[in-house]
């Protein structure tokens, strides 16, 4: 089961054209296309008449004709011609499901169109500052559930096996994590003074000392947001670095007058589900790190779409092994606290829309 009345991402902005591009969302494949005027549009991907994919038939301006027997559907999904007839009986239409562009990023929504507030898209401030930029990621498609990858995106201690050339600092598993539910999210957090600088860091600065106090903030809005971040301040006191757990927006930070420079990477990540078992994977990063050097920009999204990929193997890899059956029974340890209340969370979402 899925949430539907929720903001998932469709694809990054340049992918939809005026090319017809299909794709499925929570079991749902879906067409989409801009108009003439650029705007995005989304339908259901099957002719109300034979169930032939409109996605193989042509434009006409900003409507689709079939490729099977040349009925028309514009944007609202409605059926406008059929050759040889001038009545169109009602029920030839197709859902048309809205969209909005913001941040690069092309974002549908699967559930009741009366609820579609585009407002309840996430607000990422640091793209509206010239403290920050934005490292291009890409889509993923892998073969696992979504609720996998938010399970793996809210569990920082899996860092030093999993990414022990890219993230880890080689022992941040040994300290303890704080776990917290918030509105609409769950944040797993923990501090690690006098940590190793990771590797990612040195790759972008590497004149970095070669330790600093370590942080990182792990964010999972269900169904499909991650706020991911790691970040490394001048040592000092360490405990006086504002954590910022309990928003999605900002980042980390040290009080107002110490001057420490605080370096983060933050990973927005989003799991849009095709089925109970494939997901599409977006993803870009901030930093305030380098900024305006493209050098920088494209060594971590390298870094990054390594990174990604140990994830995917990981989660892959519980997939195929879940999907074989004769399981033991599962075994529930300390760091699984956060994954126990986003399930929670998620259930209540999952209930609400049944209601």
């Amino acid at each position: 089961m899925f949430v539907k009345n929720t903001w998932y991402v469709a694809a990054w902005a340049e992918e939809v054209t005026r090319e017809l591009m299909s794709r499925k969302f929570l079991n749902t494949p879906v067409v989409m296309y801009r108009t003439e005027k650029g705007e995005p549009v989304a339908l259901e991907d099957a002719c109300p008449h034979r169930y032939y994919p409109l996605s193989k038939g042509v434009l006409k301006g900003d409507s689709i004709q079939c490729g099977y027997h040349g009925m028309v559907f514009g944007c609202s999904g409605k059926c406008e011609r059929i050759p040889g007839q001038e009545q169109i009986p009602k029920s030839a239409k197709v859902r048309s499901f809205p969209m909005v562009e913001r941040w690069g990023w092309l974002w549908i929504w699967m559930g009741d169109p009366e609820l579609a507030d585009p407002e309840k898209i996430i607000d990422i401030p640091q793209l509206r500052t010239d403290q920050w930029h934005q490292i291009k990621g890409e889509r993923i498609y892998y073969k696992g559930s979504y609720k996998l990858m938010l399970d793996n995106l809210l569990d920082p201690s899996h860092v030093p096996f999993v990414h022990p050339t890219i993230f880890s600092s080689g022992n941040e598993a040994e300290y303890p994590v704080d776990t917290a539910s918030h509105n609409g999210f769950v944040t797993v957090s923990r501090m690690v003074p006098k940590a190793n600088v990771p590797p990612i860091f040195r790759t972008i600065k590497a004149d970095l000392p070669e330790k600093m106090d370590r942080y990182q903030v792990y964010r999972v809005s269900p169904p499909s947001l991650c706020v991911i971040e790691t970040g490394v301040v001048e040592t000092g006191d360490w405990k006086s670095v504002v954590m910022k757990e309990d928003t999605l927006t900002e980042a980390p930070a040290v009080p107002e007058g110490d001057e420490r420079k605080v370096y983060s990477i933050r990973g927005f990540d989003f799991m849009t589900p095709e089925t109970e078992s494939t997901t599409h994977y977006f993803w870009f990063l901030v930093t305030n790190v380098g900024v305006g050097d493209e050098q920088v920009k494209e060594k971590l999204r390298q870094q990054g779409i390594a990174a990604f990929a140990e994830d995917i193997e990981v989660v892959e890899g519980i997939q195929a092994r879940v999907e074989q059956g004769n399981l033991p029974p599962q075994s529930v340890i300390g760091i699984d606290r956060g994954y126990i209340q986003l399930h929670r969370m998620l259930e209540k979402m999952l209930e609400a829309e049944k209601a």
